[in-house]
């Protein structure tokens, strides 16, 4: 006899922790939910298993309020009646960093392993489109399926597909539909969304009948997935009823109530079925109008907590666990092990697509700013601790009277040469001071050194009087002290990963060094590589002085309105769309040094209060002066701009992205994204009028997107705004959405966060480029942008405290030769105690790097996400490694090496 079809009922609910209601009460309905499902569990041998929603978070939500039940909770997860992970919470894909994704995962299942098992099904119903390295991420932690609804079509995907990643990882992927994504058979079978009609078991009956017939004309293999799991919704305990009327009436198909798992392994034996194939990003609109939502609005919505999220997650991978890591091989320092955890906790359960995607309302958000609040709390200390540990063991000279040692880091994977600036903290009573000409001006004095003696020059930025810090030495009380903060440029040369030391030496006289050189005029800017200059109205001309391209209208505001809400930004037929090149411009110079030259721009827009929704439907005959300030910077030696702008937001219902004309000669652009980077069109489809849901010209980026052709390109690098467009214009123009305001909420009547209203900072670079632009230097830019460097104080009371002083005055953990591939992740792994280190090739080229490094290591071995080991990879002389990596391949690396100093 043939073998029967087989249909598989996993029941399930996508449970967002938070949404249209706020986490605690979201909870108070979970309690309900969970304990129907233990209780069912209990009571009838029939339903077999509960799928937790790929969310091991939700479980720990649960035990908080019913710790009495968590040995229940362990005996079904251990025996496989209740499915958990592998995701800790359900992220967004391309808002988190990428390295965020896989400490999601690597969260999730050690939760799960907690209480049991791990569900290794790829579980991600409900993201608002999936970034291209999904594949590759999951099988690094043995997941080998997908389950999905948004970013695709039902009439080019299907309802099986084989989904690929660029380095050709693959995943058999199952999209839930067609009518209502994952929540179809909810719909279908179980009515949930006719609420004037009760639930019935006979009617449920008939309808699963039909229901199965459409999901057969779907599935390419042998096997049907009915999934009963929609939003929030509880089990049906008359569900084995159901099925077995379903055997009854269907006695060639064989009906089993099981997990995710077990139907993804059914169909992964049946593979050679599947027609349909996909590779890269899934980020398709919806376009059948019976069909799915993409949901791309979310990129620019509520920016402040994009920003939050982007500054926690890069002290946690740039400062806090590398230098954590340094500090204890270096000092003996305890790795915090238990801190990173406690601050990645705090991170991820923002991830979570309904929170960090900016979509609900005012409550949930206010919720994730204290979150993210604990989050920058714990890392300030890890990191203060970290490179206070390192400075104060430093081997430099006895410190005399109100001598300093400062200690400055770099966190990037490339070595810093160049200027950067530093605060100097001088006590508020100091003599060493002098004063131009008959004392106009009170400056203190100084000169700064390296440990070999030699001065070094500075450009004298800023003057900053009346600031208080403290000292907290240990085993002693708490040192307050009112000081003066100067703020100086200089040029350093800071290893990767590592630090430099330099000695301020007070001195009560002139201590001059030499000043201009990058102002060029009263709104001029020069150095070796470009020239910048800016317009009456404020925007910005540029020359690229080693190609001779110039490139003009950069740095142009345009302001149009937003009647949407936190998914989408809302097109309004009656808009008026304002532009500053029609705008004056305030022009100062603000810094003049020979490192460092500043121009400050303000541009005043006149634009529409808010939108007026009422029968008119129109912006506000009301107007509002808008000030937009914006610092450009342009360094020695550096070729590319630093432009800081700031923006005091006062009115409502509009959208504010800054152009650049690139006048490229092109049809396409490139941005990054998790762990690649993506080619995309420009120009919308010809037919995207038929769509359900319109494509949009603005796209995600995860740091950075460049347009370019054989001889000229721009490129923008804003590691903490996510939405960017090329727009589809003779000049190719690059735009970058600085902040989105609209007064929709869910299940509200409006809301006054989401309007973004007040002070915003945002900093971003831009880059000409000869043609095809420089990965590595745009990858560099995009960590020095988001890091920055930081600075260790070192007195002389802390010298005395500290007599054993026996550390470099320049140091760097590792370098990476050629350095074109990106590292990600420099950590001690939290299980194993071995050095971790993640690296990936974006590039569609094999890459060969060298890894050196400073301290002596025994072994490497390439590993997979969790640490298990794939092969050994040989030490070279020089404690070196020499890694192939292959194209779009991400590699983990695990290194041993005594941990103690």
């Amino acid at each position: 006899m043939a073998e029967r079809k087989k249909a598989y009922y996993v029941v399930s609910t996508h449970w967002d922790r938070e949404w249209y209601e706020p986490f605690q009460h979201y909870r108070y309905h979970l309690i309900q939910v969970i304990d129907e499902v233990l209780d069912t569990l209990k009571s009838d041998s029939r339903f077999s298993c509960f799928q937790t929603d790929g969310q091991s978070s939700l479980v720990e939500d649960y035990l908080a309020i019913r710790p009495e039940r968590e040995e229940q909770v362990r005996e079904y997860a251990a025996n496989g009646k209740l499915r958990i992970g592998p995701w800790y919470t359900m992220p967004d894909e391309n808002l988190p960093a990428p390295e965020s994704l896989i400490r999601n995962l690597e969260e999730g299942i050690r939760v799960s392993k907690n209480y049991g098992n791990v569900s290794r099904a790829g579980f991600i119903c409900d993201i608002f489109g999936h970034v291209s390295q999904i594949p590759q991420i999951f099988r690094n932690f043995g997941i080998p399926s997908a389950f999905l609804f948004r970013g695709v079509n039902e009439d080019t995907h299907g309802g099986l597909f084989l989904w690929a990643g660029p380095d050709d990882s693959e995943l058999v992927t199952s999209c839930f539909g067609p009518k209502d994504g994952y929540f179809d058979y909810g719909g279908c079978v179980r009515n949930a969304f006719d609420h004037a009609v009760p639930y019935s078991l006979e009617d449920a009956i008939t309808r699963i009948v039909e229901y199965v017939k459409v999901q057969e004309n779907r599935a390419e293999a042998d096997t049907i997935l009915l999934f009963d799991g929609g939003d929030h919704m509880p089990i049906e305990p008359t569900t084995p009823d159901i099925l077995e009327a379903l055997r009854k009436a269907r006695p060639d198909l064989e009906i089993i109530h099981a997990g995710l798992e077990e139907y993804a392994e059914s169909v992964i034996s049946q593979k050679e079925k599947i027609k349909h194939r996909a590779v890269g990003e899934l980020h398709a609109p919806g376009r059948l109008m019976n069909g799915t939502w993409l949901i791309p609005g979310v990129l620019s919505s509520r920016i402040r907590q994009t920003q939050n999220n982007r500054a926690r997650e890069t002290e946690l991978c740039f400062w806090a666990e590398p230098f954590s890591h340094l500090a204890g091989k270096l000092t003996g320092l305890e790795y915090p092990n238990a801190f990173l955890r406690k601050s990645w906790r705090y991170l991820l359960k923002n991830h979570a697509h309904d929170s960090i995607c900016g979509c609900s309302p005012d409550q949930v958000h206010r919720d994730m700013d204290y979150r993210y609040d604990q989050s920058r709390l714990i890392n300030a200390k890890m990191i203060t601790c970290a490179t206070e540990a390192i400075a104060f063991r430093v081997n430099t000279p006895e410190l005399e009277g109100e001598e300093f040692a400062l200690a400055v880091f770099n966190p990037t994977q490339a070595e810093l040469n160049q200027p950067i600036d530093v605060e100097l903290w001088f006590d508020e009573n100091t003599k060493n001071t002098y004063g131009e000409f008959f004392g106009y001006e009170k400056k203190i004095g100084f000169r700064l050194y390296d440990l070999e003696g030699n001065e070094i020059a500075y450009d004298y930025l800023q003057y900053c009087p009346q600031r208080r810090r403290f000292h907290r030495p240990w085993g002693k009380t708490c040192i307050g002290q009112e000081c003066i903060v100067v703020t100086v440029t200089l040029k350093l040369k800071i290893p990767a990963f590592g630090y430099t030391t330099l000695i301020c030496k007070p001195e009560a006289k002139p201590t001059r060094h030499p000043t201009g050189g990058i102002v060029a005029g009263d709104r001029a800017l020069e150095n070796q590589f470009l020239r910048v200059a800016v317009s009456d109205n404020g925007s910005l001309s540029l020359l690229d002085k080693r190609s001779g391209e110039k490139y003009e209208r950069l740095l142009v505001f345009e302001d149009r309105a937003d009647i949407g809400d936190g998914w989408f930004h809302g097109i309004a037929v009656n808009d008026r769309i304002c532009s500053s090149t029609a705008c004056s411009a305030d022009v100062e110079i603000v810094a003049d040094g020979a490192y460092k030259g500043t121009i400050r721009i303000v541009n005043r827009m006149i634009i529409p209060e808010c939108f007026e929704f009422d029968r008119r439907m129109r912006r506000s005959g009301k107007t509002i002066t808008q000030e937009i300030e914006s610092f450009v910077t342009l360094r020695d030696g550096c070729d590319y701009l630093e432009i800081k702008t700031v923006i005091d937001n006062q009115a409502r219902d509009h959208r504010i992205r800054v152009l650049f004309e690139s006048n490229a000669t092109t049809d396409s652009y490139q941005s990054d994204s998790a762990f690649d980077i993506i080619d995309r069109k420009i120009g919308l489809p010809a037919d995207n009028h038929t769509y359900k849901e319109l494509a949009v010209e603005t796209t995600p980026q995860a740091t950075w997107t460049a347009v370019f052709d054989d001889s000229r390109g721009l490129a923008v690098i804003a590691p903490d705004l996510p939405e960017t467009a090329v727009r589809d214009v003779p000049e190719h123009t690059l735009a970058l959405t600085l902040l989105r305001g609209y007064v929709r909420t869910i299940f509200t009547d409006g809301e006054e966060d989401c309007q973004s209203l007040g002070r915003h900072e945002f900093n971003y670079r831009l880059a000409p480029t000869n043609g095809v632009p420089n990965y590595q230097q745009l990858t560099q830019l995009a960590q020095s942008t988001a890091a920055g460097v930081r600075t260790a104080q070192v007195l002389r009371r802390d010298q005395k405290l500290i007599p054993q002083r026996n550390l470099p005055g320049t140091y760097g953990q590792l370098t990476v030769t050629p350095g074109k591939a990106i590292l990600s992740s420099l950590r001690r792994h939290p299980e194993k105690n071995h050095l971790e280190l993640r690296i990936f090739n974006p590039t569609t080229s094999e890459m060969t790097e060298k890894l050196a490094f400073t301290e002596p290591i025994s072994s490497a071995e390439l590993t997979d996400f969790e640490g298990n080991v794939i092969e050994t990879i040989p030490v070279m002389p020089g404690n070196s490694l020499v890694v192939n990596i292959a194209p779009k391949r991400i590699i983990t690396i695990a290194i041993a090496c005594n941990m103690q100093p």
